[in-house]
């Protein structure tokens, strides 16, 4: 799986179950078969790889997962997975990470620093075919 585009800064380019606009992540699986992200993490701390785990929830194949980054650690009414950590707007790091909680398979930006200021309702990101900012 890779992380595909993020909001940083959401006004109203999504809304969560609860009715909220927090900042999201979007999850896409390329392979050819589906795959359980139970023990999975995703974290804004290149620090602390174990920052947030997935619970069992099974992405398809070809198939994309937003997961809202809230703050509220959690499921919204409508099943809508939460970080326990927002996105900063102003930079920061964002990191998929296998569930051996080491090995880092996708990273904004690549070099592992900090992605620059984002800008309100904006999505930063790249398809899963071609590398692009959106």
């Amino acid at each position: 799986p890779i992380i595909t585009e993020f909001v940083a800064d959401n006004d109203d380019s999504l809304t969560d179950g609860n009715g909220a606009n927090p900042d999201w992540i979007e999850i896409f699986n390329p392979g050819a078969e589906s795959l359980n992200l139970s023990g999975w993490h995703l974290t804004d701390d290149p620090s602390n790889l174990r920052l947030w785990t997935f619970p069992s929830v099974d992405l398809a194949a070809g198939a994309y997962l937003v997961v809202f980054a809230s703050g509220d650690d959690g499921t919204d009414l409508a099943g809508n997975l939460h970080t326990n950590f927002r996105i900063n707007a102003n930079g920061d790091f964002l990191g998929l990470v296998q569930p051996d909680a080491t090995t880092i398979v996708s990273q904004w930006p690549a070099d592992g620093e900090e992605f620059p200021k984002q800008f309100e309702d904006l999505s930063y990101g790249f398809t899963a075919h071609h590398r692009m900012l959106l």
